[in-house]
């Protein structure tokens, strides 16, 4: 059985008084409190489905003693990928317990790229000469020094015989390097800022990219895994 959790619909305030747009939000809860509310009671009837109604205790049933059970966390991912990206991001903000059981990234292709999309156009509204550029990989509206003018923007998938030549979305210099869409020795010209390169130390879980790229011109050469500094970059990506 399919429990919908239900889009966060915009808080319309036009032509109100301070006083009273403070009264309204005083007494309207905030919206992540409210998709956390129904979503938890999605997770719950879905669980209480499974287990039938002998075995379901209400009392103990909060979402943080759910995402403890690996069975329910299944649970739990499953709803995750029929919701919508927005949702997602509004329940992790209500408390730890949700910001650690819930992983927006399940959401829908489509609606995380019409979620950056729209955030990315409505930034400078927002924060004023502030340009944020759209990752289609990690689906993050980030800096312009974190994206390569010097990406590539096609790639070769698959194995000979069987190979075709693919179109990339723009992705950010992070998921490039963790997706292997660049190379160790390779240089990076970020849109804004230094240009970079980077040597071939492994990343460790956890680890941020910088720690395995380098400024061109002051670090000519890794000392951990002797990869020199490159003279030039760019081309297409193998990935399989």
């Amino acid at each position: 059985m399919a429990v919908a959790v239900p889009t966060i619909q915009p808080i319309c305030h036009g032509g109100t008084s301070a006083t009273s747009r403070g009264r309204q939000l005083m007494q309207k809860p905030h919206p992540s409190v409210t998709h956390s509310q129904a979503f938890q009671q999605a997770v719950q009837a879905r669980i209480r489905q499974q287990l039938g109604p002998n075995t379901w205790n209400p009392g103990v049933a909060s979402l943080g003693g759910i995402a403890r059970n690996p069975r329910h966390q299944y649970i739990i991912d499953q709803i995750c990928r029929y919701t919508d990206y927005q949702t997602l991001i509004h329940i992790r903000r209500a408390n730890k317990a949700l910001r650690n059981a819930i992983n927006p990234q399940l959401a829908p292709y489509e609606s995380k790229r019409a979620f950056v999309l729209r955030a990315c156009k409505d930034f400078p509204q927002n924060y004023k000469d502030t340009i944020r550029w759209a990752c289609y990989s990690c689906f993050l509206c980030r800096e312009t020094d974190k994206f390569a003018a010097n990406q590539a923007r096609q790639a070769i998938r698959g194995l000979p015989p069987n190979q075709e030549l693919v179109n990339l979305p723009n992705f950010c210099i992070d998921c490039g390097v963790r997706h292997g869409l660049h190379r160790p020795g390779e240089k990076m010209t970020p849109i804004t800022g230094k240009p970079k390169w980077l040597c071939g130390c492994p990343l460790r879980p956890g680890r941020p990219v910088d720690d395995i790229l380098h400024i061109l011109g002051k670090d000519t050469r890794c000392d951990y895994c002797d990869t020199n500094a490159p003279l030039s970059g760019g081309g297409a990506r193998d990935f399989n």
